[in-house]
């Protein structure tokens, strides 16, 4: 016998046996490496004296396969939360590889919102973690990987709103109950995470579902027509079976069986042990056609063939253990988590929250699920559907991975055929994991190794507990496994009571392995739960109710008290007792004080040792927390409405810081600030330019665009560093993803996505240029840039002006003829800044449309300073220049200070906007003859004066072009010599230095003011420019609205929600089905409502149904504020209160 593998050119012998009886031998081979598949040839040769065998077959070689896995450190997340994940790579014999691997992140509507080009996976784990935003898409998300060898990979993790449940609810029922039972047992358990029984009561109802019948033809009936040669009949008697079998498939043994033939009882029947009654028929007087049914039984010989595999041994080098100090611990306390692997293992520690896993379970990592990884990668199918009874030999043994060569008949096994309705398509069922039998341990080669180490001496006991942490994710390491094979972690029990679940894999030169989950309960015997409200308004009163729980087997004492502070007061309620207190096993006890706030302090529950005794039972004391104390905030506010007033200059002479008529005494604040660089506000509150909600596409842009104008002003100064960067980089990143929530299937973007008919030609064009422009900082697929850009080309009208399509909120480009042109010069512009190809025929198409606008003498100056701007883009000097002419010649002067603004405009927000514009026309060109830098100076004084105390302006438009245009002048005018130093003096004594240098130019220099109303002098000495401002706040008590326009921009009410209270859900629901309502959040204490827009004179009503959740008294009114997004200065104001309280 010669068994030869022949390889491409080369011929390898495998084996060679003389063989002088039967025989049965293994042989083993090293498979030859291979680049690419390729097919190989395996040939037998047996040579006896008379017969021979000489046959081959083809063996298909594929390169190394590698598997992969990943894991979150949870299953499912909140919007908001960020998503962490571990990616692990190994051959096939469990040996970490280091892998060039590519990532994306899809939403569930396939955005790619993030990616990771080409990283390394060095060690076998790589570690990566993605913040997701506050408003991102719930539902099922996806990350895809591909290696440097082209292999795919795919894991799924889901975001929704939830709230984890404290308990679970286990269900045991017999596996069958049928219509004879009289009465069924079941068993209803229901747990805290934390292990204690949970008090309560059980509704159960059984409910019988039918599996309805159906016939399926999968072909059109055809007509068959046959002709059959009989041989002489032969007759044979043949011997029945009737098998009866319970509901549970069980035989049912000396059951009476009656069998009727032609509607007359023939035979009365009893069951063997099998459940079996034989019996047979005497057939001379039956017709010549005869029907039988029934079931069959195969009493014939049985082929099978089983193939065996030992795939998970190969995992048993990397044996890793986990093991926690104790299986319990009091919240706060230190433990300790003990890790055992080969030495030289890279470790991946992860600990969650049991009530993670009862919200959503995954696919625990264990023994098991990896080698079912290895049988995927092996092409290994285990299990395999017949095809036809007639099955092939060859297609058997090659979905069981077997060759066979041979000279005799081999028989193929007979398939047997199961109909199975609960596996139908067709039908709905539930299903719930949790009643899936708990998966099998690892084998034997897995067994984690025992512990050998002496376990640490236990810290003195501990008697107080002060619980203010509660994570869902404890424990989310990597750790290096040294040469002693074990490592210790020194953790702190987060505060929740509850049981954390563990686990760890481990890789190491030598193989893979996974440890057996193992868990830690955190518990006090007995503990504080607190009930308040969000907040309250300063002066209401509220019931604080601290409940008592007591898990201990035995009674105990309690003292209950509310610390003392000179932030609240807080009386004893009628009739209750704080001391001395019975309270025995599994029972709890809830204590109350009127509290009236203006901060709040701490709780505590101590055991008492007494001499007393409960009823008959003696009182125990706790060993270890016998004090558990729970601080929380309570939002303490004023009256009123808040409003800040600020006032800004270059340089700044005297101000004056007045108060309304109206405010609410106590609420007023003022401050002065100094910073050294003219974007230093802006970076300093990037998150909140505006003090307005960010709730639709728009305004969501504003959190992410100036960002792009920062870090470019910061990069081409040399003052960018990390930690800016991270920071904006995090908005960015944010920013786009929450972006993407509002793009439409046609590559448009709208204020509210998809719930609007249409995209919005503006925010699309808006959307496009800022994508663009950050991809020097972050991921962005520009294919959406492509799709905007598409989708913006197929708006231009054959005069080449863009068409306006969608709801178009911008303010300045409302009203008469240039509604087109304006927008076209925006579209032209943000064009030019992606590549700034001005000989693009789409972009050639739209600068003819506002040459013939120009040519018409064009007097809208808004459309104007934007048309400057867009030729300066495309290089017309021409243009730029006659425009900018015309620009100062409707300019408006005032001392230092130069803007430009129409006779007629109302608009705070468009007189910003089209001034920036100017200024970027200036910057983003040669510089012209009169409009230089100086004449630039005059600009950005004017700008630094309008901008609000965050740094941002009215508007989100006035507010992205300010920023992008202060950013170029900052750019250009930066110098990091010389230092400046501002005084602020008072009549009433004050004197504060401030000192600008380069070191701190961009620190925010920040002193109180006390003296309201006052007037403060402000002098700036030295060689730079320093921006400084005074920033005055109080509480309003009211405000009137006053609308000089026939329609609104988009609309927000604003309704702050009362003391106590919360909205109800089914009003929620109503809200959102009005026809005007485009969107509602919900907030902490807030709901804003966004309207389209409100015609003038029109009167709408909006239903909004609060439910008190936690007692009040002293209520105070709270505040509906209804205003213009974009023109902020129409508004009206009222209050209202609980119609129960007044």
């Amino acid at each position: 016998l010669t068994i030869t593998l022949d390889l491409d050119s080369s011929s390898t012998k495998i084996g060679e046996l003389s063989l002088k009886s039967e025989t049965y031998r293994c042989f083993q081979f090293m498979v030859p490496m291979v680049s690419s598949a390729t097919v190989a040839s395996i040939s037998v040769k047996i040579q006896g004296r008379v017969d021979s065998l000489n046959q081959d077959t083809k063996v298909l070689i594929e390169p190394p396969a590698f598997i992969h896995i990943v894991q979150t450190d949870k299953p499912i997340y909140k919007p908001g939360q960020t998503v962490q994940f571990r990616i692990v790579s190994m051959d096939t014999n469990f040996i970490p590889v280091n892998r060039m691997v590519c990532f994306e992140l899809l939403d569930p509507n396939t955005n790619r919102i993030a990616q990771w080009l080409d990283k390394s996976i060095k060690g076998g784990i790589l570690d990566l973690s993605h913040p997701t935003i506050p408003e991102a898409a719930q539902g099922i998300y996806t990350i895809t990987a591909e290696t440097d060898k082209g292999e795919a990979i795919s894991y799924n993790f889901e975001i929704k709103e939830y709230v984890l449940p404290k308990f679970e609810v286990t269900i045991n029922l017999p596996s069958v109950i049928t219509i004879l039972d009289d009465d069924v047992t079941m068993k209803i358990c229901g747990k805290y995470t934390y292990g204690k029984p949970v008090l309560g009561s059980v509704k159960a109802e059984f409910c019988r579902r039918t599996s309805p019948f159906f016939w399926l033809s999968t072909s059109k009936q055809k007509d068959i027509c046959k002709t059959f040669n009989l041989s002489p009949i032969s007759i044979t008697f043949l011997s029945l079976q009737i098998k009866v079998v319970g509901a549970d498939g069980s035989p049912i043994a000396n059951q009476a069986v009656y069998l009727y033939v032609q509607d007359s009882l023939t035979f009365t029947l009893s069951t063997d042990q099998n459940g079996l009654a034989t019996f047979s028929l005497d057939t001379s007087s039956w017709s010549e056609s005869v029907s039988l049914s029934g079931t069959s039984w195969d009493v014939h010989q049985r082929t099978s063939y089983c193939v065996l595999t030992s795939l998970c041994a190969l995992m048993s080098p990397g044996q890793v253990s986990l093991k926690f100090s104790a299986t319990q611990e009091l919240p706060g306390a230190k433990t300790t988590l003990t890790l055992q692997a080969r030495s030289g293992s890279l470790c991946s520690v992860r600990a969650i929250d049991q009530s993670v896993l009862l919200l959503k379970s995954e696919q625990e990592l264990t023994t098991d699920y990896s080698c079912c990884l290895f049988d995927q990668i092996l092409h290994i199918r285990r299990c395999f559907m017949t095809l036809s009874i007639s099955i092939l030999l060859s297609f058997f043994f090659q979905n069981t991975g077997i060759k066979i060569i041979t000279n005799s008949d081999v028989r193929a096994p007979r398939p047997c055929f199961l109909f199975e309705l609960g596996r139908c398509m067709l039908f709905s069922f539930f299903y719930n994991n949790r009643d899936k039998k708990s998966r099998p341990e690892a084998p034997d080669g897995i067994r984690p190794v025992p512990m050998n180490e002496p376990a640490p001496a236990r810290e003195t006991p501990k008697t107080e507990t002060i619980r203010t942490y509660f994570p869902e994710t404890w424990i989310w390491d990597l750790v290096s496994v040294g040469s002693s094979g074990s490592t210790s972690l020194q953790k702190t029990v987060p505060d929740t009571i509850t049981k954390w679940a563990a686990g760890a894999f481990c890789v190491s030169p030598a193989g893979f392995g996974v440890a057996p989950n193992v868990g830690l309960t955190a518990f006090q015997p007995f503990f504080v739960s607190l009930t308040l409200p969000y907040s309250v308004v300063r002066g209401e009163v509220f019931t604080l109710k601290a409940t008592v729980f007591n898990y201990l087997p035995k009674c105990i004492m309690v003292k209950v008290t509310l610390a003392n502070s000179d932030q609240f007061t807080f009386k004893n309620c009628d009739g209750c007792v704080y001391s001395s207190v019975c309270l025995c096993a599994e029972e709890s006890k809830t204590f109350s004080w009127i509290v009236t706030p203006t901060a709040l302090g701490s709780v505590s529950a101590e055991a008492e040792r007494s001499n007393k005794r409960c009823g008959n039972e003696k009182v125990t004391v706790p060993t270890e927390g016998r004090i558990d104390t729970v601080i929380t905030n309570l939002l303490v506010e004023a009256e009123g409405v808040p409003q800040m007033i600020s006032h800004n200059a270059l340089l700044c002479p005297k101000i004056s810081l007045e108060l309304p008529e109206k405010f609410v005494t106590g609420s007023e604040r003022a401050s002065v600030s100094v910073l050294g660089d003219l974007m230093g506000r802006a970076m300093k509150n990037l998150d909140k330019l505006l003090a307005m909600p960010y709730g639709c596409g728009e305004q969501n842009m504003l959190l992410f665009a100036p960002n792009i104008f920062i870090l470019d002003y910061l990069k081409s100064t040399g003052q960018l560093k990390d930690s800016t960067l991270k920071t904006a980089v995090g908005y960015l990143e944010s920013g786009y993803q929450r972006e993407l929530n509002y793009k439409h299937d046609d590559g448009s973007y709208s204020a509210f996505g998809m719930s609007d008919a249409s995209g919005n030609t503006w925010l699309t064009t808006f959307v496009m240029k800022s994508f663009n422009a950050a991809k020097a900082y972050i991921f962005v697929d520009q294919k959406y840039v492509q799709e905007a850009r598409t989708w913006l080309s197929g708006l231009q009208k054959p005069d080449g002006c863009i068409q306006s399509v969608g709801k178009l909120f911008h303010n300045g480009m409302k009203g008469g003829v240039s509604d087109d042109v304006s927008l076209t010069a925006y579209v032209a512009a943000a064009m030019l800044e992606l590549d700034g190809n001005a000989s693009n025929p789409v972009v050639q198409k739209c600068l003819k449309c506002l040459k013939t606008a120009a040519a018409n003498k064009i007097t809208n100056l808004y459309t104007v300073a934007l048309m400057s701007y867009t030729f300066t883009l495309a290089g017309d000097k021409d243009m730029r220049s006659k425009l900018i002419t015309q620009l100062d010649q409707k300019s408006t002067n005032e001392g230092k200070t130069k803007d430009f603004q129409e006779a007629t405009t109302y608009l705070d927000s468009v007189e910003v906007e089209m001034t920036s514009y100017v200024l970027l026309a200036l910057l983003s060109g040669p510089s012209l003859p009169r409009f230089g830098l100086d004449y630039a100076a005059g600009i950005v004084r004017w700008l630094a004066q309008q901008q609000n105390p965050f740094g941002g302006f009215s508007s989100t438009q006035d507010t992205v072009v300010a920023l992008q245009a202060l950013a170029k002048y900052a750019s250009a005018t930066y110098s990091p010599e010389g230092s400046t130093t501002v005084t602020v003096t008072s009549a009433g004594g004050l004197n504060k230095r401030f000192t600008v240098n380069k070191e701190n130019r961009l620190l925010y220099q920040e002193e109180k003011l006390s003296e309201i109303p006052g007037e403060y002098t402000i002098k700036a000495e030295g060689q730079s420019c320093v921006l400084a401002q005074v920033r005055n706040s109080r509480e309003q008590m009211e405000s009137t609205f006053q609308g000089r326009r026939e329609e609104t921009n988009m609309v927000v009410i604003n309704i702050k929600l009362l003391s106590g209270y919360i909205l109800q859900d089914d009003s929620l629901k109503m809200l959102k089905e009005n026809r005007l309502v485009k969107r509602v959040d919900v907030e902490e204490g807030f709901i804003n409502i966004y309207l389209d827009t409100l015609k003038k004179g029109q009167k709408e009503t909006f239903d909004v149904t609060l439910e008190e959740d936690q007692q009040v008294e002293n209520l105070k009114p709270a505040v509906v504020k209804v205003y213009d997004y974009y023109q902020t200065s129409d508004q009206a104001v009222t209050d209202y209160n609980s119609p129960c309280k007044k």
